[in-house]
């Protein structure tokens, strides 16, 4: 998720580039749907099927959160 924090737009494809594993890719884009959900970023897709571009909008994040991300599904 640094990638994502540098503040410079980023597409899923480049997020995921190396991952050689499937779930790595999983995990990832579930990280960035529950991202999404809490509004820490924002994604743009001109099209179906198309490339998704993300970029960090959280103005107050820390490292904590991201290690708790998701820990609300627990409940």
């Amino acid at each position: 998720m640094t990638l994502l924090r540098s503040g410079q737009a980023t597409t899923f494809r480049q997020l995921v580039a190396g991952a050689e594993q499937r779930g790595v890719v999983v995990a990832r884009f579930l990280a960035v749907l529950e991202l999404y959900r809490h509004a820490a970023i924002a994604f743009e897709q001109l099209e179906p099927l198309g490339e998704i571009t993300l970029r960090w909008t959280a103005a107050h994040w820390n490292d904590d959160q991201l290690a708790t991300l998701g820990a609300d599904y627990d409940r």
